[in-house]
């Protein structure tokens, strides 16, 4: 159970970045990582496997931005418009 547990936060780690925000690489900054990781296990937990995991969870902090710690929501941005709607979730 703890090997999942720690894949789990691995993954959610490599994508808790916010969607459209320029950063050190696509998975976010070593402090985004580690200010956003327990609201990115709490509220988006079931977008950690998608393909497309960093917009998604990304967008999933927006929606839960009233939540979410001062510290994660600091590093938020407004998503960009999109121009079709995302796929169902995986």
């Amino acid at each position: 159970m703890n090997a999942i547990r720690t894949l789990m936060v691995t993954m959610a780690v490599a994508a808790c970045a916010p969607a459209n925000q320029a950063v050190a690489d696509e998975n976010g900054t070593t402090e985004e990582q580690r200010d956003c990781i327990n609201d990115a296990m709490t509220f988006c937990s079931q977008h950690i496997f998608a393909p497309d995991r960093n917009e998604r969870i990304g967008l999933c902090l927006w929606q839960h931005r009233y939540q979410i710690s001062r510290a994660c929501y600091g590093h938020l941005r407004a998503p960009a418009r999109r121009s079709q709607p995302m796929g169902r979730p995986i």
